[in-house]
């Protein structure tokens, strides 16, 4: 399904995210998706980029770092949409 969604749909009309902020939660031992893809993402897309690099994790990011991860989406919410009640 995830082939036929990825071929019916542009590629630009997607892999943007629009103009939305984007957070990259990056493990420093990924070896699936190494760290520099993320800093390509950073070159392409600029201020619209927040990148979170955590050490001690690798493409397993959540169950080998879970409050890191829980953390920087924490403080990433805040940072975009301010307080959260």
């Amino acid at each position: 399904m995830q082939s036929a969604a990825t071929q019916g749909m542009p590629l630009p009309s997607w892999s943007g995210g629009g103009r939305a902020p984007i957070m990259v939660v990056q493990g420093k031992q990924d070896a699936v998706a190494p760290p520099e893809n993320a800093l390509l993402l950073k070159e392409e897309f600029g201020d619209r980029i927040t990148l979170v690099e955590i050490d001690g994790a690798g493409h397993a990011i959540l169950p080998e770092q879970p409050r890191a991860v829980a953390d920087a989406v924490s403080w990433f919410t805040k940072k975009v949409y301010g307080k959260i009640q």
